[in-house]
């Protein structure tokens, strides 16, 4: 619950809103017994629109070039994170849609190590997927939002500063590289490098 709670504040656009595990109790001539509000009125902010926008860029990026690179099918529906403890004891994807909130985790009772072939990338995540799949077509979900508030720019992958060839990267509208050459690129190159302190 811990971890859906962390990812609905992504999907929720930086707001927390209280999990409920019970939405409705029905008797068996459809009287509502029990019903839980939704919780949006209960929601409170607790990250800035601008770093979940960012946040929310970055887990897109994992199903498109990370860890969860076989998602790529759906990057533009999903977003989300792999995680593998030491020794594959517990293998984890968590993630969200527009509509859905959904964890998987894959170890044992036992905390027993899997075989070192066993990676969340290539179990949790997969599995995650074949569900998410299922729910895509059933709840007729929308393609996550772009960004609102965020710029874009094309970055070297290795260095991070700006070229044309490099990959889209988001950043906050104050945060956006200025430099053509980065100084790591220079150092790389074993160009010397002239710096000055004041």
């Amino acid at each position: 619950m811990d971890m859906a709670r962390v990812y609905s504040v992504f999907a929720n656009e930086g707001k927390l809103t209280p999990l409920s595990s019970v939405v409705r109790i029905e008797d068996q001539e459809g009287h509502i017994i029990y019903n839980s509000s939704s919780g949006k009125d209960k929601s409170k902010r607790v990250i800035s629109s601008l770093t979940n926008e960012l946040i929310v860029e970055g887990l897109k990026q994992v199903t498109t070039r990370g860890t969860a690179w076989r998602l790529n099918n759906l990057s533009s529906f999903v977003a989300g994170k792999t995680g593998t403890s030491n020794d594959s004891k517990d293998n984890w994807f968590c993630g969200f849609t527009d509509d859905v909130v959904a964890i998987l985790w894959l170890g044992n009772d036992e905390q027993a190590p899997y075989s070192n072939k066993v990676n969340a990338s290539n179990t949790a995540a997969i599995l995650w997927s074949r569900a998410i799949k299922k729910n895509l077509k059933r709840l007729e979900t929308d393609r996550l939002l772009k960004p609102k508030g965020l710029a874009q720019a094309l970055v070297h992958p290795d260095y991070g500063h700006l070229d044309t060839k490099g990959i889209p990267m988001f950043f906050t509208p104050d945060n956006v590289p200025v430099k053509e050459r980065s100084d790591l690129a220079k150092i790389n190159e074993k160009r010397q490098l002239r710096m000055s302190f004041d």
